[in-house]
């Protein structure tokens, strides 16, 4: 039908081999992909672009006070309480000149 398609919200875990393998394939074949997030609370994670450095507070939107969920929610700047995945950071690098 000659249409776009796009692969959404997936991982492969932390099989790097798979991640090339996967990655190489859906270039081959022109098909659009997107990992499953850009941030995660769990360190070393493969599911995000960035992950927590450390056991980040949830807000709780449905019982924490606006002022509450505020200064949660004011811990999680990316460059204050994450750091890069390498991993998939290298490899979007790769597959992505």
């Amino acid at each position: 039908f000659q249409i776009p398609i796009i692969i959404g919200e997936f991982n492969v875990f932390s099989n790097v081999s798979a991640w090339e393998y996967t990655l190489s394939e859906y270039e081959k074949a022109k098909i659009g992909w997107i990992f499953w997030t850009y941030k995660v609370k769990n360190y070393e994670s493969n599911w995000g672009l960035y992950y927590g450095v450390q056991d980040l507070e949830e807000a709780d939107v449905s019982l924490d006070s606006y002022d509450e969920i505020l200064r949660k929610w004011s811990l999680l700047k990316t460059s204050e309480s994450f750091i890069l995945n390498e991993t998939l950071s290298g490899l979007i690098e790769d597959t992505n000149p």
